[in-house]
């Protein structure tokens, strides 16, 4: 009879335990061994809260070391093969996605009892890659742990690389200027009071339309792409271009069904009355 596998429940700073536990049958001890066993574990646990305990938070300001690295990080293929060259995985659990490296994904997955598809994104590298996002996605970071919570931000980048689209050297509130002024030259694109790049009516229908064709509806993420290959600086998230959205009077539904994928976007009866 095949002997069950046993998993720890235990959950940590709101993550849970992905370690495989090693005894999956109880072991009656003695006092004297009891003791024995305490006096061997016990120290080595106080030790490791302490270290815990003293370790700083990594800083959420990155600086341009770690925010190239992250910029220029390749995509790399999936292979559960067996062992292969360093990769950075994102794996996803629920609201929580883990950011680590790796060199044999299929036992990394088998250790965290999750399937392949929970693999969102795969970068070549390895540690210096895995601790830039560290501290890229510092804020979103569940403490002392490998686990994020899996926020638009993350979301965004792992949506521009999987689709090729360069990822700006700056962050959302520390504008590229030079950019932002070539933007502004391209149709439907202006300058804001602080060179922010903003998209026109004109523009965001435009693109919808598009992309819709003769179809029933058309998902930001897919506009997106098309005004970040036009010129839109890629600060530009999906939240972004729905607020953008809203503020120029274009109804966003939260879930619209295209095909099989659920995601934000605009049904073409609904903007029917607001292109007019």
């Amino acid at each position: 009879m095949t002997e069950p596998i046993a998993r720890c429940l235990g959950i940590e700073e709101g993550a849970p335990c992905t370690d495989l536990a090693t005894i999956t049958l109880p072991v009656p001890l003695c006092t004297h061994h009891q003791m024995q066993v305490a006096m061997a574990i016990v120290p080595e646990m106080l030790a490791s809260a302490a270290s815990l305990a003293k370790r700083a938070p990594l800083p959420v300001a990155v600086d341009t070391q770690t925010l190239r690295v992250v910029t220029k990080a390749q995509t790399a293929q999936l292979d559960l093969a067996g062992v292969h060259g360093a990769r950075v995985y994102f794996i996803r659990n629920g609201d929580r996605i883990k950011i680590g490296y790796t060199t044999n994904l299929r036992n990394r997955l088998d250790a965290l009892c999750l399937r392949p598809d929970a693999v969102l994104l795969l970068l070549e590298g390895g540690k210096l890659l895995e601790g830039s996002l560290h501290r890229h996605f510092a804020q979103h970071r569940v403490p002392n742990t490998e686990w994020f919570r899996y926020v638009e931000e993350i979301k965004t980048y792992i949506s521009m690389k999987l689709n090729g689209i360069p990822i700006p050297a700056s962050r959302s509130g520390h504008i590229d200027e030079t950019k932002a002024q070539e933007a502004v030259r391209i149709a439907g694109f202006h300058a804001g009071p602080k060179g922010e790049v903003l998209v026109s009516r004109e523009g965001l229908l435009q693109a919808i339309r598009a992309h819709a064709g003769n179809g029933q509806g058309v998902h930001l993420a897919d506009i997106l792409t098309t005004l970040h290959q036009a010129g839109l600086p890629g600060y530009w998230t999906v939240t972004a271009l729905r607020e953008a959205c809203v503020a120029h009077g274009i109804p966003v539904e939260r879930q619209l069904k295209i095909g099989r994928r659920n995601r934000p976007g605009i049904r073409i009866d609904a903007l029917a009355p607001t292109v007019g």
